[in-house]
């Protein structure tokens, strides 16, 4: 797993949908895990490789509207001895 959150401020009013986009779709629910708490939305990416490193955008989504932001993932192999 390739692990990393982000903390969301201020009041919400209504439930929060966040997605991890590559190239502008939307990572599969197979590639990738959401979970959202209180001020933190964690992504786990499943089974990360280098080749996935790169560009990536991040959109949240509630009643109130939306907001997205673009993130730079250097995703490392690991190696389990």
């Amino acid at each position: 797993w390739f692990t990393f959150d982000i903390t969301v401020s201020g009041t919400r009013q209504s439930p929060v949908e966040a997605k991890l986009l590559k190239d502008g779709k939307p990572l599969p629910i197979k590639e990738v895990e959401v979970v959202i708490e209180q001020e933190k939305i964690i992504f786990k990416i499943k089974k990360p490789s280098r080749d996935q490193s790169g560009k990536y955008q991040i959109k949240l989504s509630n009643g109130q509207g939306e907001d997205a932001k673009d993130v730079k993932l250097n995703m490392q192999s690991m190696l389990n001895i």
